[in-house]
């Protein structure tokens, strides 16, 4: 298939992608033209158009000797071709022939080839060099790639470049002997510049071990010696072309022109044993052991915080900044109890950010305030953040419940909670009170919690008949073939595993649905608002009973991380273990959580206890002020194993992360141990 070339038709400029298909244009439109006879303008050949390429050449090969041979300028092929006499052969060898014999080649660089192997007499010398060589590189006309580009460098090189590389001798002098690589001093032949760089300072340039940029003494051991770094050697070419702009300096101790970047380092360097007073204690000291104008990284870091104090730039301080100076203020007593001491013994203060946000360190904003105080503010651990949490969050029961008993309705709790009145929020709402089993008003109706349906089989009883029809799913479907029940539609014996347990089939139970339908229900219960307020705070007053009961009659180590804190709330009856304190500036104390030993995976009964902040901050463990990394000895991994039975809870008792590499340690010492331990359910 033949190439895609844009190709114009010689007679009428006519465009064309292809050579195939300008023929067939030529053909048609320029059928005399086509069949007419022409002379090629480089040979003189005469052939037919439509053999001819073009309109003046016999073939295409003509066509670019031709052109060559206008715009190509001949110094290239007379160094390519340096080995005979080019100008009286110039002919043949644009042609593509031997002027010594009949062979003829496409390309110049094959015709290069074979005159040399077999015209020229074999001398074994470098025709540049005139070392002798082996023939191995090219054809063998020269010894290396850098003397095959010697005759061309020499015209077309940059001498500007090489000035600057040997600016220590005269380059003048001896430009013709650096360009061939030959040291202009001794007999020495390199085949890189840079090795002949090295070579003249080294041997042939006096030795004054100083920098030539900055005058400094040095052991030679950078480049070839003439400068004591990179950046030396990189300053003097560029103060060369450097103009005076924005970018330079004037160095205050020599007054030399340096740049703005480079000012720092050139102090450090060329005046490092200048004396200077420290910008914040006023300490003497040497420039090459200073940071800037100090002396330390604390003093400028001091310096700086007293600028912004003075500038009373509180907005930039760091917290932990404002925080001392808002204690200092305050003379360490609490700025709401005006209390300092608590059980003989210093209060340590908490930051308190009135709006919330941790960010804005104003004056206004801060205050310093005592664990008690600051458990009572409405920002105390994200209380504010209400609005970004899910509605899973919002309904939990220590959300909901306060809430829904202060208002009684559902559209004022979802006001309160910040949610949209829609049916979705309502929904949902809904469903959270009635598997807490508590009453709500909907549509002027109080919903009832009344327990209307009864398993047959273990007298169990639920609201509804979808949580019935799940429970005998779940726990009896062992009784699957034992037809002791009767159906209600066709009487016939059944299992009563179908839905409820009423009737044997969806038919059955479709027809007794219909009956059903058809009797008269009783009639609802009305009540009136203050009626139902009260069955509303009954069923709330039950709840909390109910629920207290089941906590205080389960087992302690059965019992999950919320429901353990109520159960100790219970039995320490909502006081502080240690200043056994109910309230706190009149409200409720508010208690947390303390592990004795530190180790906040160890929830047993003897480890925990209810304290309030005050008490809590006084503790050793308040706020992983224990959490030092410690090492855990084989021994107590094994005993930790035993006492726990799982790899994963022994882990946490002993204080260690449960994950990765800890696993595969606890592995190995119950091997070594000879300790049987559990796999994914199968014994080791």
């Amino acid at each position: 298939m033949a190439k895609k070339i844009d190709v114009n038709c010689s007679y009428c400029n006519g465009l064309f992608h292809r050579k195939d298909l300008l023929k067939k244009h030529i053909e048609k439109k320029h059928p005399i033209e086509f069949n007419q006879e022409i002379s090629c303008k480089y040979c003189s050949n005469k052939v037919l158009q439509k053999d001819a390429s073009g309109i003046f050449y016999c073939s295409q090969s003509c066509a670019q000797k031709d052109k060559y041979n206008d715009d190509m300028t001949l110094i290239p092929l007379e160094h390519k071709f340096s080995f005979i006499n080019f100008e009286e052969n110039k002919k043949d060898i644009l042609n593509g022939k031997c002027p010594h014999c009949e062979k003829s080649y496409s390309s110049l660089s094959k015709l290069k080839r074979h005159i040399f192997k077999n015209h020229t007499k074999k001398t074994g010398e470098c025709f540049n060099c005139k070392e002798k060589n082996d023939g191995s590189f090219g054809i063998g006309a020269y010894c290396s790639l850098r003397c095959a580009n010697s005759i061309t460098s020499k015209l077309n090189f940059r001498i500007i470049n090489l000035k600057d590389k040997f600016s220590f001798i005269n380059f003048e002098e001896n430009k013709k002997e650096i360009i061939d690589g030959q040291c202009p001093h001794c007999e020495y032949k390199s085949s890189t510049l840079a090795k002949l760089k090295k070579h003249i300072f080294k041997i042939h340039t006096k030795k004054t071990d100083k920098c030539y940029n900055c005058k400094e003494r040095h052991d030679n051991s950078f480049g070839i010696g003439a400068y004591c770094s990179k950046s030396c050697a990189n300053r003097v070419s560029r103060n060369k072309n450097l103009s005076l702009t924005k970018d330079l300096t004037i160095c205050k101790f020599c007054k030399e022109k340096i740049s703005k970047k480079e000012e720092s380092t050139h102090i450090k360097r060329v005046h490092k044993d200048i004396n200077i007073n420290c910008k914040n204690c006023n300490k003497t000291i040497k420039i090459g052991d200073s940071i800037g104008l100090f002396c330390s990284n604390e003093c400028l870091y001091s310096f700086r915080e007293i600028k912004k104090i003075k500038e009373n730039r509180f907005e930039d301080l760091s917290e932990g900044l404002v925080k001392k100076l808002i204690i200092k203020e305050q003379k360490g007593f609490c700025n709401r109890c005006k209390e300092n001491k608590w059980e003989m013994k210093d209060i340590p203060l908490e930051l308190e950010h009135k709006d919330g946000n941790h960010s804005n360190n104003k004056k206004e904003n801060v205050e310093c305030l005592c664990p008690n105080c600051h458990s009572l503010t409405p920002t105390w651990r994200g209380r504010n953040k209400k609005n970004n949490l899910n509605k899973k969050e919002l309904f939990t029961k220590n959300n909901l419940l306060p809430i829904y008993k202060k208002t009684l309705s559902l559209e004022k709790t979802l006001e309160e909670l910040n949610l949209e009145l829609n049916l979705d929020n309502k929904g949902f709402l809904k469903t959270r009170l009635k598997t807490l089993d508590i009453l709500f008003i909907e549509k002027n109706k109080l919903s009832s919690n009344d327990k209307k349906y009864a398993c047959h089989h273990c007298d169990k009883k639920y609201k509804d008949m979808g949580t019935l029809s799940v429970h005998i799913k779940k726990s009896h479907q062992d009784l699957k073939g034992n037809k002791n029940f009767k159906c209600k539609s066709c009487l016939k014996s059944h299992d009563g595993l179908y839905g409820v347990g009423e009737c044997c089939s969806l038919s059955c139970s479709s027809k007794y649905g219909h009956l059903k339908s058809k009797i008269k229900k009783e009639p609802v219960k009305k009540y009136s608002l203050k009626e139902a307020e009260k069955l509303i705070l009954e069923s709330i007053n039950n709840y909390y009973i109910n629920r207290k009961k089941e906590i205080m009659e389960a087992d302690f180590s059965t019992l999950k991380f919320d429901i353990l804190r109520e159960r100790i709330f219970y039995e320490q009856e909502g006081k502080c273990n240690h200043c056994s304190r109910l309230e706190w500036q009149g409200k409720a104390i508010i208690l947390e959580l303390e592990h004795r030993d530190g180790n906040h995976h160890n929830d047993e009964r003897s480890n925990v206890e209810l304290i309030c902040a005050n008490c809590h901050s006084l503790t050793p463990t308040w706020r992983g002020s224990n959490s030092m990394k410690k090492d855990v000895s084989d021994t107590e991994l094994v005993k930790a194993y035993q006492s726990k039975g799982t790899i994963r809870k022994a882990l946490l008792l002993v204080g260690m992360a449960a994950k990765g590499g800890n696993y595969t340690r606890v592995k190995r010492v119950l091997d070594e141990a000879g300790v049987i331990y559990q796999l994914n359910g199968k014994k080791v």
